[in-house]
């Protein structure tokens, strides 16, 4: 309820034209909202973006971080993983925040993940 939106990290921003399908640049951003395929190519394309946007649909589904502290351990694991492996054993209702999984629409939940 005391929390605002901020939209932050527009060094990887790039301006091209309409019909270019993608850019080579240097690997700039922050870790873990970059998409593989960038680090290792550093062609930023349409699927970077799919996949940063993604990233961030998790962190509201989950209430959580990109980078997550694993309960009783010192271990640090990054959120998609964590994500992808509690959908892939059918836990993802485990991990959504209280808040949305509170009103009972999980279909929905389901559905955006």
């Amino acid at each position: 309820e005391k929390f605002r939106a901020k939209v932050s990290d527009f060094r990887t921003s790039r301006s091209i034209s309409i019909d270019q399908t993608h850019l080579t640049t240097q690997v700039l951003g922050t870790f873990g909202y970059l998409d593989s395929e960038y680090f290792q190519s550093s062609q930023f394309t349409e699927k970077s973006d799919a996949y940063s946007f993604g990233v961030v649909i998790v962190e509201l589904l989950t209430g959580k971080k990109m980078v997550i502290s694993m309960f009783g351990s010192q271990e640090k694991r990054d959120l998609v993983s964590y994500f992808m492996s509690s959908m892939e054993e059918n836990h993802l209702l485990d991990i959504v925040d209280a808040e949305i999984g509170k009103d009972g629409q999980k279909d929905e939940v389901v559905a955006v993940a």
